[in-house]
């Protein structure tokens, strides 16, 4: 998937099934801004900040976080994301 519309169908599709990292305050606005507008299902799980998150998602224990550019375009790039 590479677009916030295809993740978004995807989780409409399966709800409750996805969940997203919250390392910040603003990680946490992110996604439930994007929960309540696009009407998701998923859970957020906790963490105690980003970099514990952005390991998490790399590993595949969580479904997506929110993150900024400066952080998470290396690994966009080396083809870290994604599966």
């Amino acid at each position: 998937m590479s677009t916030v519309g295809e993740l978004t169908t995807l989780i409409k599709r399966n709800p409750g099934r996805f969940s997203f990292g919250v390392g910040s305050a603003t990680h946490r606005l992110a996604g439930e801004l994007y929960k309540n507008a696009a009407g998701l299902d998923v859970v957020n799980i906790n963490y105690r900040g980003g970099a514990q998150v952005l390991t998490d998602l790399i590993a595949g224990h969580i479904d997506f976080m929110f993150i900024d550019a400066a952080a998470g375009m290396p690994y966009v790039r080396s083809g870290g994301f994604g599966r």
